[in-house]
């Protein structure tokens, strides 16, 4: 039930969706600030377009409205929506400037990383194209340290407001983007080497969690390449570190390279001159291998520590000191090892710790005052550093219950593989399985992207595919939940089939919405046709509510206008059943009615 003010303010924001109106909006914005002044453009926004998609200004204008949603059953995920108001040329240069490092922007450094881990001044603002994202570039370090204490504050006021709150967050306002995007190349060479080897012994092909290398054959592969003689390399696969079950899984692959074994020592080139430049060259002996030489030293170098023990994400924090440094670079017999990705100097490295630390900064406040984290999704190029660094911090905060959530975006071909490994892998090691399923909000980019750089589109090929593959990964985290209590999932979408498919699915496992194992979300001012029903009939659902003052959030607003094809349908919907809620009021004689 909506008040008169709410519904005429719905109307119209649901206008503003309109293609005629929604083409011209950032000139309408622009025109209507010039000739009413600042004050009487805030006034209108707030009755309009603002006052539809935005909650208010700062932590106190927004209570009322998180109040009211929560007397209908509908939470909040509190969204600091503020970004730069930048010109494109402006987000470029920023984007290249902290996409590269010290060494690629020297004329004599190689950059090593594959095309679709560069920077590139074409898509250097990664606004273009994208909808309902916020997006942030990388200035100094002061400023990232200004949007951590702005996640403080809506994490704050996130547990103020209620105790069954959320907050998003995204990495990419917390530090320089360079590391993600070096992380995030040589964590795909480390996964594409394990398929190249499944490939050798005729798996190709199958799903991430399906493909298992006999160790036989992988101990002679990795004799034939050199690295290590057969009887040290027999003492890696044992028991201990493997299980019995004779073969090796990606999730078996990537404990190989952690302080448990002696693995990582070996998978590096040894620099046969005495005194090794930025600049040289590196022998290649190792073939395939350069995928796994690549991860192992930007470990090593960068003091990375990946292990099941939450205590190392302090390591790698620099909150505790790594005991053993048993991933410390080391020398070769022949000489010193040289790192094949560009060196960090001294302030990228203290860049680096410093985006950690922030992370860790939050997820402890949201520990102490009872919220729950959603690390919002990036693009494809950083997404794949977003999702282990958000791993790292599930494996420590994660204990008792999902504190943090990571998203994944089920428009990527590579879904299933994502959701299917960290469900087994949190299985495994004993932590709590959070989860945000989104569809995906980078689509167009990341196809122009792709089909301009020369790499493999990574989104699927049609909508109707997105779909399935939604509805396949969240058939397989609901079936989990089923059989374990403590793995939660939020299910986001404004797609009504899935909303229904996903209740359809509850009711055949037996997931009770009074479990709160499986909850609902949709962004403020959307779909409201679904949040209000679901939280009325008892089920756990939420609303992604941004805030800030008008002029801050104007760059997000303007973006909220342009909706892509299955978004726009549901503004259709809103607007038909605001149509129709119109006529009965006028009919009853209660067009002034107001909620109880």
């Amino acid at each position: 039930m909506v008040s008169a003010g709410e519904w005429g303010r719905a109307v119209l924001g649901s206008l503003a969706h309109t293609p005629s109106l929604s083409r011209a909006h950032l000139q309408l914005f622009h025109i209507a600030r010039k000739l009413m002044g600042q004050r009487l453009f805030d006034k209108l926004m707030k009755m309009t377009f603002y006052g539809h998609f935005v909650a208010g200004e700062d932590q106190e204008s927004i209570r009322p409205l998180i109040q009211h949603n929560k007397a209908f059953g509908v939470g909040s995920i509190l969204d600091y929506g503020v970004e730069e108001d930048l010109s494109p040329e402006e987000a470029q240069h920023k984007e290249m400037e902290s996409c590269t490092s010290a060494a690629e922007r020297d004329s004599s450094g190689t950059n090593k990383r594959e095309k679709q881990y560069q920077a590139h001044r074409a898509f250097g603002d990664r606004r273009d194209g994208v909808v309902s994202a916020r997006t942030y570039f990388y200035a100094n370090e002061a400023k990232c340290d200004s949007h951590m204490e702005a996640f403080l504050h809506c994490i704050e006021a996130s547990g103020g407001a209620s105790d069954d709150g959320f907050s998003a967050i995204k990495l990419t306002a917390l530090g320089r983007p360079q590391f993600l995007l070096q992380f995030s190349d040589v964590l795909t060479k480390w996964r594409r080497f394990f398929h190249q080897m499944a490939a050798e012994q005729g798996q190709a092909g199958r799903a991430a969690m399906d493909t298992k290398l006999e160790v036989v054959a992988l101990q002679e592969s990795i004799v034939k390449m050199g690295i290590a003689a057969r009887p040290e390399i027999e003492a890696w696969f044992t028991p201990e570190t493997l299980g019995v079950s004779g073969t090796v899984d990606l999730l078996d692959w990537s404990s190989l390279i952690n302080s448990r074994t002696q693995l990582s020592r070996h998978l590096v080139v040894p620099n046969m001159q005495p005194q090794p430049t930025e600049a040289q060259p590196l022998p290649q002996r190792l073939g395939v291998a350069h995928g796994v030489q690549l991860y192992t030293k930007y470990m090593a170098k960068n003091k990375v520590v990946f292990v099941s023990s939450g205590r190392n994400w302090d390591v790698l924090c620099g909150t505790q000191e790594n005991p053993s440094g048993a991933m410390e670079g080391q020398s070769g017999k022949t000489g010193q090892l040289e790192p094949l990705l560009s060196r960090f100097t001294e302030e990228e490295e203290l860049q680096m710790t410093r985006m950690l630390q922030r992370m860790d900064v939050l997820a402890k406040k949201a520990v102490g005052v009872g919220v729950r984290l959603m690390v919002d999704a990036e693009q494809t190029y950083f997404q794949p550093a977003v999702s282990r660094l958000t791993l790292e911090m599930q494996r420590k905060f994660n204990v008792g219950k999902p504190l943090v959530f990571n998203t994944y975006q089920c428009y990527l071909k590579d879904a299933y593989d994502n959701v299917t490994l960290d469900v087994e892998l949190a299985r495994r090691e004993g932590w709590c399985f959070g989860a945000k399923l989104v569809r995906g909000a980078y689509m167009a980019q990341e196809r122009a992207r792709a089909a301009e750089i020369g790499y493999e589109d990574p989104i699927n090929p049609t909508y109707e595919a997105t779909n399935t593959m939604y509805h396949r990964c969240l058939t397989y985290v609901l079936e989990e939940l089923k059989h374990n209590s403590k793995a939660k999932v939020m299910v986001a979408s404004h797609n009504e089939d899935t909303v229904r498919f996903t209740l359809q699915r509850m009711e055949e496992l037996g997931l009770h919405p009074s479990d709160h194992q499986v909850y609902f979300g949709q962004l403020l001012g959307m779909c409201d046709q679904i949040s209000f029903p679901l939280g009325q009939a008892g089920f756990p659902v939420y609303k992604y509510v941004p805030y800030g003052s008008v002029m801050e959030v104007l760059p997000y607003l303007s973006r909220r206008a342009l909706e892509n094809s299955s978004v726009m349908k549901g503004t259709q919907r809103e607007r038909q059943l605001l149509w129709q809620e119109l006529w009965r009021r006028i009919r009853t004689g209660s067009l002034l009615q107001y909620p109880a």
